[in-house]
């Protein structure tokens, strides 16, 4: 069984050489949990975009469509995904995404995949 230090390792070394520096920005909020006006905090995370292909069935009276839809993702480390929150907003490409979900990927606090929503304007 290979060792859960050396994947880390094997993951921090793919991050440092093809990832990509990404800010994201959580709102204030008051003690009752509403947006205040105020500087977002900002977490900085190094990661590697990618997408996942989820599919989509429409069924109609007579027949089904199959659709696909791409889902966006950035691949860290645990170390900087476990300071995210969902609803925190990082902005890349000229698009706004926001945090939909944080999946632990070997469920041994190693690697995360950060889940993003695109914000519709």
């Amino acid at each position: 069984m290979i060792s859960d230090q050396f994947q880390l390792y094997k993951v921090r070394r793919l991050i440092q050489i093809n990832g990509k520096v990404y800010d994201f920005f959580r709102q204030p909020k008051n003690e009752f949990g509403e947006p205040t006006s105020g500087e977002p905090e900002r977490i900085r995370i190094r990661g590697i975009y990618h997408e996942t292909t989820r599919y989509l069935s429409l069924t109609a009276s007579d027949s089904t469509t199959i659709r696909k839809q791409a889902s966006p993702m950035i691949l860290c480390t645990w170390e900087d995904a476990k300071n995210l929150k969902q609803e925190d907003q990082v902005k890349f490409n000229n698009k706004l995404y926001i945090v939909s979900g944080i999946k632990d990927v070997t469920e041994l606090q190693i690697i995360a995949d950060i889940s993003l929503t695109e914000v519709q304007q």
